[in-house]
């Protein structure tokens, strides 16, 4: 028996770096965000409930981002996505999560929280 017996590629002229796991659109499926150093930008991959992954949504950052990291920045319950920039005059972006969430959707997340903190 495989450990790991289904492989996702991503296909295209990327230079993925750092990647971070969070869900990013609220919808209990963990998504995928990594730097891609040389298209200068954050993509998201939007986890579909099977293992893969849908068509990456890209944010233009520049300044060659190469480290990655999500938490709650503003502390409104939702993840955030922070990089650090290799190059140009910000050695920092950030990407607030903007999902509007209805009440129905914050119960769902905190209750997957619980769950997901439960098997650690």
């Amino acid at each position: 028996m495989a450990l790991f017996p289904r492989l996702f590629r991503l296909a295209g002229n990327i230079s993925a770096g750092a990647i971070s796991v969070g869900d990013f659109n609220g919808d209990g499926i963990p998504d995928l965000a990594y730097t891609d150093y040389s298209n200068q930008s954050i993509d998201v991959l939007i986890g579909n409930s099977n293992g893969t992954f849908q068509t990456p949504v890209t944010f233009a950052i520049g300044g060659n981002p190469y480290a990655l990291a999500s938490g709650d920045f503003n502390n409104d319950g939702l993840p955030d996505l922070a990089a650090v920039n290799h190059a140009g005059t910000d050695p920092l972006s950030v990407l607030l999560d903007t999902t509007p969430l209805t009440p129905t959707d914050h119960a769902k997340r905190r209750s997957h929280q619980r769950r997901r903190n439960c098997r650690q």
